[in-house]
């Protein structure tokens, strides 16, 4: 996914060096190098590392960050992705989004007529944060710069995050910068700008299992093999895991040969005992493929405002493997993410009272549960497609680092990687699928029994091995890396706790909140600290 930033004067009186702050810190103080596409009135920075998304003629410019296929359109083979788009766009947009697969945000603009259209796909998978006033226009695959221009608090985001566990629908914590709906198409002039909804999730139509197993697996062969001719990256992620297995097994014998494969090796785990690494090497040894393994530290990170600046960093080498795999076509997302289908009101009620005084409670505008129903009705209560938000849209506009959890992947992914389990022809299809059908990993294994038995006889460290029906056999030997992380996140939670400031907070139940801060492995203490670092960082350092 492209870095990017843009910055689109509404009137014929911009002055880009009040926003200088804002390009400062999309450059992370100058350790990105950029590409930037100035005119008179648009700003498009792009961090150099992607300058294969820019598209720029005499009378336009465009961005696409992702992928998109137009296979559906019968484009031109020989043109570049952002090229493809920037025609669809001059050639009437409104009629052919629909038709855009894959997993994007994309920026168009037009020179002569001063026009601004950004979109993104049918899911929204790459953020899109955008920012507006009556002067400007500001949109970024990250937030922070947006928040140097306006970082005025959203409290009902805040308090879903602290009660929930995620931001709802498109919030961020900022009371004027939001994630862009999915499926959105907006264009905007000096005097408006219109949203359209370019598509709606469509009801069942088959529900039969045998069918929609066949067919996502050829839809996911299918958009495997798409993406590895395109050389959207320069490595594929390995592990022993059932995601990357997938990847391989849907590969054509010439695509595995080509491709540069690597298998990451926690600093403190030796490569011999690390289960990852040893099913990793044993898939390469088995197709013979060019592989490499690479030690990451962790142990020796410690979870603080630096943090966020670190994790922003561009990786060296873009990278694509299998995230969200098991979340979604094993479901499990069922158990991982923060809001589950059962809850009830007296349960966040009960956290609610917990943690807000009732002076903050008495001036807040809405109940959590309250704007947890309404995010479920808005999506007509598809809940399959409420969880796949939660996994993806919310975990990327939650804190973009160190979770408790040890997820530093919104960073990670935003800027460093790329997983065919985004794209919009997977996801389709995956949301016609029962949510009940997906409980255990039952569907991946049925999905992998049209995998050739050459990927499925290697032993595997995934869930799915736990099942007495599957198809890939347990691996018995090595040490789980996932078991094995530490907790650096102690030192951060002493120190918080520790700090007299967090106290002036005028939304806080001090009394009850503190009985729930002495438990440091408590869900609402976990969040409390990522939410307590963050603001350290971006809002009162």
């Amino acid at each position: 996914m492209a870095a990017f930033l843009a910055i689109y004067s509404k009137s014929k009186h911009s002055n880009f060096q009040l926003l200088e702050n804002v390009v400062k810190d999309f450059t992370i103080n100058g350790k990105r190098k950029i590409i930037k596409k100035e005119n008179p009135h648009f700003l498009l920075c792009v961090v150099d590392t992607f300058k294969d998304s820019l598209f720029e003629n005499e009378n336009s410019l465009s961005l696409v960050s992702g992928y998109i296929s137009f296979k559906k359109l019968n484009t031109p083979l020989d043109k570049t992705i952002p090229e493809k788009f920037n025609e669809v766009i001059i050639n009437g947009a409104e009629n052919k989004m629909e038709l855009l697969e894959g997993a994007f945000a994309a920026i168009h603009y037009n020179k002569d007529k001063h026009t601004l259209v950004y979109t993104n796909d049918k899911f929204g998978m790459f953020p899109l944060f955008v920012f507006e006033d009556k002067d400007y226009i500001i949109l970024s695959n990250e937030y922070q710069p947006l928040a140097v221009y306006n970082s005025q608090l959203n409290y009902n985001a805040i308090t879903e995050f602290l009660t929930l566990g995620v931001t709802l629908g498109n919030k961020t914590f900022y009371k004027h910068i939001h994630n862009l709906p999915p499926s959105s198409y907006v264009i905007a002039n000096e005097n408006k700008s219109v949203k359209h909804v370019y598509w709606r999730p469509k009801p069942i139509v088959d529900n039969n299992e045998d069918k929609q197993a066949i067919l996502i697996y050829e839809t996911f062969t299918e958009i495997n093999r798409e993406y590895n001719n395109a050389n959207i990256t320069e490595l594929c992620l390995l592990t022993a895991g059932a995601d990357s297995r997938l990847i391989l097994a849907t590969l054509e014998s010439d695509q595995l040969s080509k491709t540069k494969f690597y298998t990451s090796n926690l600093s403190f785990l030796d490569p011999l005992e690390d289960k990852d690494v040893i099913g990793a090497s044993a898939l390469a040894n088995k197709f013979n493929l060019d592989h490499t393994i690479e030690k990451i530290s962790f142990y020796e990170n410690q979870f603080n405002e630096s943090y966020f600046d670190t994790e922003r960093e561009i990786r060296k080498s873009q990278v694509y493997g299998g995230w969200h795999g098991g979340e979604f076509l094993g479901g499990f997302f069922l158990k991982a993410a923060p809001i589950h289908k059962k809850l009830n009101f007296e349960e966040v009620d009960a956290t609610y009272k917990s943690i807000f005084s009732w002076w903050f409670r008495f001036k807040h505008k809405m109940h959590p549960y309250h704007a947890y129903k309404n995010e479920i009705e808005s999506l007509q209560g598809n809940e399959h497609l409420f969880m796949t938000h939660q996994m993806t849209r919310s975990f990327f506009t939650n804190i973009y680092s160190g979770t408790r959890g040890h997820w530093v992947q919104p960073f990670q992914l935003m800027n460093h990687g790329f997983s065919p389990f985004w794209d919009s022809r997977f996801l389709q299809l995956l949301i016609q699928v029962p949510l009940s059908k997906l409980e255990n990993y039952n569907f991946y294994n049925k999905i992998f029994k049209y995998a050739d038995t050459a990927f499925t006889k290697i032993p595997s460290n995934s869930p799915l091995t736990n099942r007495e029906d599957s198809v890939i056999p347990n691996m018995d030997i090595g040490i789980e890396p996932k078991h094995q992380i530490p907790n650096t996140h102690h030192k951060a939670y002493t120190d918080c706790l520790n700090d007299i400031k967090i106290w002036k907070r005028n939304f806080y139940n001090k009394k009850e909140f503190e009985k729930t801060l002495e438990n440091e492995f408590d869900k609402t203490t976990k969040q409390w600290l990522d939410f307590e670092v963050w603001y350290y960082k971006y809002i009162a350092p």
